[in-house]
C-alpha cells in the first residue's frame, strides 16, 4: 500500500510536467524561408519542416483538394508549380462534408509550399492526417509565424488579419504589421469535438487548417509566412499549491496505515 501511494504522488508530479508535441510542421520558426529553388542542392528534403518556400502563384490554384505533388520553381518562372494546398504524407479520401473528391494517397511530404499572402491570393492550406497523433480527448493549438517580408508597407501602416481555421471550423483571428517580422501567434486551445468529432480521427480522414490574409489598413503587398504548426496542447499544470497538498495528504495517509 505505502509503495502504491508514493507511486501515485509522483505520478500527480510527472503528469504535471508532461510536455506538448508537434503533429506537423511546415517551414521552421525563424529559418526566414531557409530553403527556396536558389538552394535546392542544401535542401535535406523530406518536405514539411523542410519544404521549399515557394512565390506563390494563383494560376494553380483550382481550390479544393489542390494538388499534393506540387515541386516549386524559380520565383521568376510563370509556371513554377505550387498551389494553395500543401500535403503530409498520407491518405486522403474521406473529406469534410464529402464537398470535395479526396486526392488518395500521398506518399510523401510535398516539396513545395507557397511563400506568402498577397491581397490577391490569400489563402494557405495544410492538409494531414490525425489518426495515431490525436484521441478525442486531446486538445490541439494551431500556430504561425511570419518573416520580415512586408513588401510596400507604407512605413508601417498596412496591417493584416489572419484568420486560422480548421475543416471549416474558425477558430481565431491575429492582427500582423510590418512591426511584426519574425512574430507568432497561436490559437488558443481546442478539441477534437471543436473541428468535426471523432471522424476526424479516421486513417483517411483529409483535415486541413487553413490560414486567410485580409488587408485592413494600408497597401502592402504581401505578408511572408515563416511556418504552421499543429501541435498537441500541453497537460494544464496544476498549480505548486495544489501539487503541495496532494503530496502531504499523501504522506498523511501513508503514515496513517502506519
Amino acid at each position: 500500500m505505502n509503495q502504491i501511494l508514493t507511486a501515485v504522488s509522483l505520478s500527480a508530479m510527472a503528469f504535471a510536467s508532461a510536455n506538448g508535441a508537434i503533429i506537423w510542421n511546415a517551414g521552421k520558426a525563424d529559418n526566414a524561408q531557409e530553403f527556396n529553388f536558389g538552394n535546392r542542392a542544401s535542401n535535406p528534403g523530406g518536405g514539411g519542416p523542410n519544404a521549399e518556400q515557394t512565390r506563390e502563384n494563383g494560376l494553380f490554384d483550382t481550390g479544393l483538394p489542390g494538388n499534393p505533388a506540387n515541386v516549386g520553381g524559380a520565383n521568376g518562372d510563370v509556371n513554377r508549380d505550387v498551389d494553395d494546398d500543401y500535403y503530409f504524407a498520407g491518405n486522403y479520401v474521406t473529406t469534410v462534408g464529402n464537398a470535395y473528391t479526396g486526392v488518395g494517397i500521398v506518399a510523401e511530404n510535398e516539396a513545395a509550399m507557397e511563400r506568402a499572402w498577397t491581397a490577391a491570393d490569400n489563402v494557405l492550406r495544410f492538409h494531414f492526417n490525425l489518426a495515431g497523433a490525436a484521441a478525442v480527448s486531446d486538445q490541439l493549438k494551431v500556430g504561425f509565424g511570419v518573416t520580415n517580408g512586408f513588401h510596400n508597407p507604407d512605413d508601417g501602416a498596412t496591417s493584416w488579419n489572419i484568420n486560422i481555421a480548421m475543416n471549416g471550423v474558425s477558430l481565431s483571428d491575429h492582427t500582423v504589421t510590418s512591426a511584426d517580422g519574425n512574430g507568432d501567434w497561436v490559437t488558443p486551445a481546442f478539441s477534437v469535438a471543436d473541428v468535426g468529432g471523432a471522424a476526424i480521427l479516421g486513417a483517411d480522414f483529409d483535415n486541413y487548417v487553413t490560414l486567410t490574409a485580409t488587408r485592413t489598413a494600408g497597401g502592402g503587398n504581401w505578408v511572408s509566412l515563416d511556418y504552421a504548426e499543429m501541435d498537441v496542447s500541453p497537460i494544464p499544470e496544476p498549480s505548486s499549491t495544489g501539487l503541495a497538498l496532494l503530496s502531504i495528504a499523501g504522506l498523511g495517509f501513508i503514515r496513517r496505515r502506519k
